[in-house]
C-alpha cells in the first residue's frame, strides 16, 4: 500500500478542512491563531472550488527555511498554493498568518512594498528610488540578482505576493542573521511586513515620510553588498 509523507499528509489535511469548511480539523493541521475561524467562514470562491477539485493529484514540494520551518509549494493541478510550515512536538503545522493576511486588502503600507518588489523584480531603479524612505545605494539594486523574466511573470510574481505584518517579538531574516520586532520599530514608527514568494521569505520594514508609506531599503542593499564581497556585522 502506497504512503503518505506526514508533510504532505498534513497539507492535504489542510487542504480538506479548507474546503468542507471544518475549523476543528483545520485547526488540527495548523499553529493556533485567533483569527484562525476567517479562513473557513466564507464559502469557497469558484476558483477555490476549481483548485480543490484537483486535491486527489496534490503534489508537495518543499525547501527547508531558518528556525525548523518549511517553504511549501503545494501543486493542485496548474496551481500552486505557497505555505509555510513550522515544526513542532506533532510534526509540521501550516503557519496560518500568510493566508490570513492574503483575505485582506492592501492597506497603504502593503501597497508600497508590493509597488517596491515590482521595481525590484524589473530592476527599476526610478520606481524604487521613489517608493525608498532613503534612496542612497538603491542604484545597487538594477542588478540585485533577481533572474530575468518577462512582464508577465513579473506581474503574476507581484499579484501571488502575500504580505502578513509581524507582531512585537516576532523574529524575520536578514542578510546578517534574525533579527526581532522590537520596540524600536515601535519607536521610530516601523512597520515590519513578511512577504511569502516562491524563493522563500522577504521583510519589508516601512516608515511614514511626508505622510506617505516608504520602503526602508537597507536590507536589500546590504544582501546586495554581501553578495559582491562586503562585510558587515553579525544582527
Amino acid at each position: 500500500m502506497a504512503t503518505t509523507d506526514p508533510t504532505t499528509a498534513t497539507v492535504r489535511g489542510y487542504f480538506e478542512a479548507l474546503r468542507a469548511g471544518d475549523a476543528a480539523r483545520l485547526a488540527h493541521h495548523t499553529l493556533p491563531h485567533p483569527e484562525l475561524a476567517a479562513l473557513v467562514a466564507r464559502p469557497l470562491s469558484p476558483t477555490a472550488a476549481r483548485h480543490f477539485a484537483a486535491l486527489d493529484a496534490l503534489s508537495v514540494r518543499t525547501a527547508e527555511l531558518p528556525r525548523d520551518r518549511l517553504l511549501v509549494q503545494a501543486w493542485l493541478g496548474e496551481h500552486v498554493q505557497l505555505l509555510v510550515m513550522q515544526a513542532t512536538a506533532a510534526g509540521y503545522r501550516v503557519d496560518p498568518r500568510y493566508p490570513l493576511a492574503a483575505l485582506r486588502a492592501d492597506d497603504a503600507p502593503r501597497t508600497a512594498a508590493r509597488a517596491f518588489y515590482r521595481g525590484l523584480l524589473a530592476g527599476d531603479v526610478a520606481a524604487m528610488q521613489a517608493l525608498a524612505f532613503d534612496a542612497r545605494g538603491v542604484e545597487l539594486l538594477a542588478n540585485g540578482g533577481v533572474a530575468p523574466v518577462d512582464a508577465w511573470h513579473h506581474e503574476l510574481l507581484v499579484e501571488m505576493l502575500v504580505l502578513c505584518e509581524l507582531e512585537a517579538g516576532d523574529p524575520f531574516e536578514v542578510p546578517t542573521g534574525t533579527q526581532f520586532v522590537g520596540p524600536r520599530h515601535h519607536e521610530l514608527g516601523i512597520r515590519v511586513l513578511q512577504a511569502l514568494t516562491p524563493e522563500g521569505e522577504i521583510p519589508f520594514l516601512l516608515r511614514q515620510r511626508d505622510g506617505d508609506w516608504k520602503v526602508i531599503p537597507f536590507h536589500f542593499i546590504q544582501a546586495v553588498a554581501m553578495r559582491r564581497g562586503a562585510t558587515f556585522g553579525t544582527a
